[in-house]
């Protein structure tokens, strides 16, 4: 008693001291001192309410519905569904038939063009046409001659190599008389007339390349008119009657004059890797996000698979091409889509939320809360197919069964808060 009687003076004092010590401090420091007591007291408060709690569980029943088995992927809009159109020649539209949304037909008038081209400049691009076509000419001429003397000198040398001097009755090679002179002299004007007369080949390409790049500055100088060159719709129409339009050269890149662009269906193109491309095949349905379209989703259908893969770092691909069943103007070429391919899709069968379903042991289990001790319980499971928010269970729980899918607040040991 004595003893709990000193116990309680102590600590008066002590508190009386340090009340004194506190009415002391200056005001800033006071509040300090309250902001971290309060601050201590929560913390404490918060430990002993976590530690005290009761796990929460969000649970779900084991049902009969439907799942769908779904191989995602992202692929693109194709772009090979668009035409651009350009003037063959330099100088000024003086008609334009076609406008911005316009549907056309292949061959149907596009659009005149007045050539610029002064009366020089015409004849200079003629007669280097007319030059560069003589080159031509020339060059195949050449090869020609230079293909006579590399067959005679083949078969010169042929004669000399099958010659009793240089290869025995059975028509194996005499090595040790292979080595003479003559035999090589023979061999290497062969070969030599091979090569020049390749070469010639490619003087024959250049030459070509010439005549095509003059013919097209030649055709720059002169009026035209220009025809669609496939059936579509008319976009991207970048200049009107009056204005001034330049031919597209590679060093001289210009912007099209219009776009024709296909009015085929539009299609997306996914690769998809091996263990996936089995269970695609045409005619399965696909639901497609295309994320520059906000709050839209659309519809679309497996018209292709490749059978053929392409290693791409030594990983096989496989394309797969979807066709839009809905597309409307928003789709642009080139536009990323996420595909979900229904390649399966069961009906009438046991289902759980996907959540559910964890690894358990090498296989797949879901989780129960026992009913006389409120702790969790693992129970092996066979799944089947597997879907965007469900499973398919074939064994293990039964219908109308609760199984776990969240857990809100675990049942863990927490070391003491004192």
């Amino acid at each position: 008693m004595e003893k709990l009687e000193n116990l309680a003076a102590k600590i008066r004092q002590n508190f009386s001291s340090a009340f004194t010590k506190f009415k002391n401090l200056s005001l800033k420091k006071k509040i300090v001192v309250i902001v971290i007591a309060l601050i201590v007291i929560a913390i404490l408060f918060k430990g002993v309410s976590d530690a005290t709690k009761e796990p929460g569980y969000t649970l779900a029943k084991v049902e009969i519905g439907s799942v769908d088995e779904i191989v995602s992927e992202t692929g693109n809009i194709a772009t090979t569904n668009r035409t651009d159109i350009y003037s063959p020649s330099n100088g000024v539209i003086t008609q334009m038939y076609v406008a911005n949304g316009e549907g056309v037909l292949k061959n149907q008038l596009l659009f005149e063009v007045e050539s610029s081209a002064t009366v020089q400049e015409k004849r200079a691009a003629e007669s280097n046409y007319l030059a560069a076509v003589s080159a031509l000419n020339s060059a195949r001429s050449t090869q020609d001659t230079l293909q006579a003397d590399m067959f005679s000198k083949w078969q010169t040398f042929q004669d000399t190599a099958t010659s009793s001097e240089f290869e025995n009755s059975d028509g194996t090679p005499r090595y040790d008389q292979r080595a003479q002179s003559e035999f090589h002299i023979a061999e290497k004007n062969w070969l030599a007339a091979e090569k020049k007369f390749q070469d010639q080949k490619t003087a024959i390409a250049q030459a070509q390349a010439n005549v095509s790049s003059t013919k097209l500055l030649l055709d720059a100088t002169k009026d035209a008119k220009v025809l669609a060159t496939a059936e579509g719709i008319v976009e991207n129409v970048s200049v009107g009657t009056g204005s001034g339009v330049k031919i597209n050269q590679v060093l001289a890149p210009v912007r099209p004059v219009m776009t024709i662009v296909s009015t085929s269906p539009t299609e997306v193109t996914v690769e998809l890797g091996e263990s996936d491309i089995v269970k695609v095949k045409p005619g399965q349905e696909v639901v497609l996000d295309v994320s520059a379209v906000d709050d839209r989703e659309y519809q679309g259908r497996v018209v292709r698979v490749d059978s053929v893969g392409t290693d791409e770092a030594g990983v096989i691909r496989y394309s797969v091409y979807i066709e839009v069943l809905d597309a409307d103007q928003n789709l642009r070429p080139g536009m990323s889509a996420d595909c979900d391919i229904k390649t399966k899709s069961l009906e009438g069968v046991l289902i759980v939320p996907n959540s559910a379903v964890k690894p358990y042991q090498g296989g797949r289990a879901v989780r129960v809360v026992n009913p006389r001790t409120k702790e969790i319980e693992f129970i092996p499971v066979k799944i089947g197919v597997r879907g965007i928010s469900h499973t398919q269970i074939l064994s293990g729980v039964e219908e109308g069964q609760e199984v776990v899918t969240a857990l809100s607040n675990e049942s863990i040991e927490r070391p003491s808060l004192f």
